[in-house]
């Protein structure tokens, strides 16, 4: 998996403008882009790099700074980094049977996507994926992505089933024995 010991770190990108005009959709990207390129170990590659919220001049906290004037742009940016081998084993995989990657996505931020409406995003939503051998946890407020974790490696459903089973037998013996 591409999200096999993935971790996060947050950066923060500055960029002065030279005069006081209105921030552009351009401009965002470009900054998003820097993010992107940021520099990690020889090992590891920027999976996703998503915004968490934007300084411009003195307000702080804003989520969507594009259209506003300003003459200092700061963005708090959550990076998602995982390791190389990964995302070559993937690939590899798809040009064995003739494939070309359409782009990728985090197993956590596809199940949201597929599974929570707006609102939810909106409000404010902690969303456990449960596989068969792992689990993803995301969490999104203000339609942000705020938190990733696939750490949940080993927590899927054939072993909680597993574990379950065995938890039930051994309850299930020890009221045996107690009646005994």
């Amino acid at each position: 998996h591409c999200c096999e010991r993935l971790r996060q770190e947050t950066t923060v990108i500055k960029k002065r403008r030279t005069e006081d005009d209105w921030i552009t959709e351009e401009e965002v990207e470009a900054i998003l882009n820097e993010a992107r390129n940021t520099r990690v170990a020889t090992s590891d590659v920027v999976l996703q790099a998503i915004p968490q919220s934007y300084n411009v001049d003195d307000r702080i906290g804003e989520i969507d700074p594009v259209g506003m004037m300003g003459s200092e742009i700061e963005a708090d940016i959550k990076l998602f980094i995982g390791k190389k081998s990964a995302i070559g084993a993937s690939t590899m995989a798809l040009s064995r049977n003739n494939l070309q990657e359409g782009g990728s996505l985090l197993r956590g931020i596809a199940s949201a996507r597929a599974t929570l409406s707006e609102n939810e995003k909106e409000l404010g939503v902690a969303l456990l994926d449960i596989g068969a051998g792992s689990s993803d946890l995301v969490v999104i407020k203000d339609n942000i992505i705020r938190h990733l974790t696939d750490k949940t490696d080993n927590l899927g459903m054939t072993t909680l089933t597993k574990k379950q089973y065995i938890a039930t037998s051994t309850l299930h013996l020890s009221i045996s024995l107690a009646h005994t």
